[in-house]
């Protein structure tokens, strides 16, 4: 239709009336009363009368802004009852008089159904009741929060939606749960048909059939709804209207068929809050305000809108439009647009789409967005598929296609893979080789080396050995001869039988690489008793061996500990008068696995020691200090733990002294672990 100076006007549907006034806004609840008329509430608290064949509106009620929460009419039409949330009225529909009634039980009700002109069915936020016909209670049917209820005349049952599902109590008052798929059902309305069929519509999970107390059928969008997500409800004879969030649809519920009305067929809003039916006229209430479908000339032969690609990008650059496209390696990210012919058909239609080679499977996007994106597609064959949602599954001819193919990247050809295991191969042949022949002289040379390194170890130990021994021999021999020049015959003797044993003892030591801490400690033992009637008694000594330590099983150098014992006498008690004191302890780290020898004394100290050595003795250097230091290193030299020794001054401004601390790393083996 042309217009002076506003362009075309477009009516999609001359049988979708639209009703134009401010008093209509917001219409929350709609009933029919007697004649043609209905009387309707609003969110705001208006009450009115208004009759469509004339346009006439009258205002019932406008003394309060309260939401009408519920509207019935009684009486074959001639009463009806209002209820606000924050008051309940009953009016005269002839003289649209009204009185206010004294229940506040009604006040905000949700629903409100009557059983045989002798009760009423009550649900509110709180629960739902049975009433008598003065509206008080008769019985509590459930105790949470009810949203709907539907009296069944033909089932003589009580239908009721609440927050926890479905429900139906027969002529005793007996509740029943009607679950689908042992699955609790959430109903937003329920109605019933001329067949007897009870029907409930749930917000999010589509619409269920009910018979014989019974859930035997979901219709869902698999099923011809346009969304499982429904608004309203209303039945007329054997046909149902069904208001979605994409659409308005009348379902035969003889044949199972389904007629579509949306936006692009004139519909001006999905948002109904009520239906009623005058004559062949289907009355819509919505927040836009109030509009009306024929029944039997409102819905047209649909036609399915042609889909077309319109545009594809290739990476960030928009290509010409061609059937098939032969794409590099990296070129594996696209975007298809697409549009449908029609009027509005941006807004209105639905697209589905698949790419065959990458998901067989079509998908339909319900934000109606005409673009999509793949992303890093591997390299293959495809075919980009896109049609209208009302096109039918063997309908080729509805769909658009592109085709393309994206190249394998080189390095992932069969070429490219040959001859990389070759590669690989020769790789792992000359590696192997020179390993092998590296392998091979790093053997022979270490053990060349090792060979040497031990017959250099075992020569310099048999060498210390030999010369510790004749050391300790030599100072022995000084002692007993200091006895023999003084007379000492007894004392001589004695020495001289202690000292053999030692001598043997030592003998007997000088063949092992190791001996245990226990004759160890009996060779100190036997040294220090010769060495304390060497000093003629004034010579305090103490071995302390911890309660960890199992010496009878622990075994450290030969020959090892003896000459800390002696260096401390000689160079630090030696020079002392008096109060000669002399501490060996044994400990162990059973952490580390450490063995811990210290020997401690209260000499002069090593700084008085030196000093007195170097004006007696300019040149000399202690045998058993210099052969020790060298043991240790030859030791270690063969050790993945090292011996450490380390000598520590005691000197105070009241006393001196000196500490030997000994670390000798041990065996498992040599550890108690009780």
């Amino acid at each position: 239709m042309s217009t002076k100076g506003d362009g075309i006007l477009v009516i999609p549907n001359v049988n979708i009336f639209q009703y134009q006034h401010k008093d209509l806004l917001n219409i929350s609840e709609l009933e029919k009363i007697q004649g043609e008329k209905f009387i309707y509430g609003t969110t705001k608290g208006r009450v009115g009368v208004f009759n469509p064949s004339n346009f006439a509106l009258e205002s019932i009620d406008t003394s309060s802004i309260y939401r009408v929460s519920e509207l019935k009419s009684f009486n074959q039409g001639n009463e009806s009852l209002v209820v606000k949330e924050d008051k309940v009225f009953r009016v005269n529909n002839s003289s649209f008089s009204y009185n206010i009634l004294s229940t506040p039980k009604l006040v905000g009700a949700k629903s409100i159904s009557k059983v045989n002109d002798t009760a009423y069915v009550f649900s509110s936020y709180k629960n739902a009741e049975l009433l008598n016909k003065e509206f008080k209670r008769k019985y509590v049917l459930h105790n949470k929060r009810s949203y709907i209820n539907y009296y069944s005349k033909s089932e003589n049952s009580i239908y009721l939606g609440a927050i926890d599902g479905l429900f139906v109590f027969d002529h005793e008052l007996k509740k029943t749960e009607l679950r689908f798929e042992d699955q609790s059902i959430i109903p937003k309305h329920i109605v019933e048909t001329t067949n007897g069929v009870i029907w409930v519509a749930s917000s999010n999970s589509g619409l269920y059939a009910i018979k014989n107390d019974t859930v035997y059928c979901n219709y869902n969008t698999s099923s011809g709804l346009l969304s499982d997500q429904i608004n309203m409800i209303k039945s007329i004879n054997d046909d149902l209207w069904i208001v979605t969030d994409e659409g308005i649809q009348c379902l035969d519920t003889e044949f199972n068929v389904f007629k579509n009305l949306t936006k692009q067929n004139g519909v001006p809003s999905y948002r109904v809050s009520d239906i009623e039916i005058i004559n062949d006229q289907i009355y819509f209430a919505t927040n836009n305000g109030l509009f009306s479908v024929d029944r039997h000339k409102g819905f047209k032969n649909e036609k399915i809108p042609e889909v077309y690609v319109s545009q594809v990008d290739i990476g960030l650059k928009t290509v010409a439009l061609k059937d098939y496209y032969q794409l590099k390696h990296h070129e594996n990210s696209i975007k298809f647009l697409f549009n449908a012919n029609g009027f509005q058909s941006f807004i209105n239609n639905k697209y589905q789409f698949r790419l065959l080679g990458y998901d067989n499977t079509w998908q339909t996007d319900e934000s109606k967005a005409n673009s999509v994106n793949y992303y890093n597609l591997p390299s293959g064959d495809y075919t980009f598929q896109v049609k209208s949602v009302l096109a039918s599954k063997d309908n080729d001819a509805a769909i658009d296609s592109v085709q393309f193919s994206i190249a394998r990247p080189f390095w992932k050809t069969w070429w490219f893979y040959t001859g990389l295991v070759l590669i690989v191969l020769i790789l792992i042949y000359i590696i192997f080789r020179d390993t092998i022949k590296k392998l091979k002289i790093r053997q022979a040379n270490e053990l060349q080396k090792e060979l040497t390194n031990k017959k250099l170890i075992l020569s310099q130990l048999e060498n210390l050995r030999s010369q510790m021994n004749p050391h300790f021999i030599f100072n022995a021999l000084n002692s007993i001869q200091e006895y023999i020049v003084m007379n000492e015959k007894d004392l001589a003797s004695s020495y001289l039988v202690k000292f053999s044993r030692l001598i043997r003892i030592y003998l007997d030591h000088s063949r092992e690489d190791e001996i245990l801490l226990s004759q160890e400690i009996k060779a100190l033992e036997i040294y220090l008793e010769l060495e304390k009637i060497r000093f003629e008694e004034v010579l305090q000594y103490e071995i302390k061996v911890s309660d960890q330590i199992i010496a009878a099983d622990i075994k450290i150098p030969s020959l090892f500990i003896q000459p800390y014992v002696e260096n401390a006498i000689k160079h630090g008690l030696l020079h002392k008068e008096n109060d000669r004191r002399l501490t060996i302890e044994f400990g162990i780290n059973m952490h580390n696995q450490v063995l811990t020898c210290i020997v401690t004394d209260n000499g002069i100290g090593v700084e008085a020691s030196k000093e007195i050595n170097s004006k007696r003795y300019p040149s000399h250097k202690s045998f058993a200090t210099s052969a020790n230091e060298k043991r240790v290193v030859l030791l270690n030299t063969d050790r993945k733990q090292k011996i450490s020794v380390s000598v520590i001054s005691l000197k105070t401004e009241s006393s001196n002294g000196t500490k030997v601390l000994i670390n000798i790393p041990l065996n498992n083996e040599s550890i108690n672990n009780r």
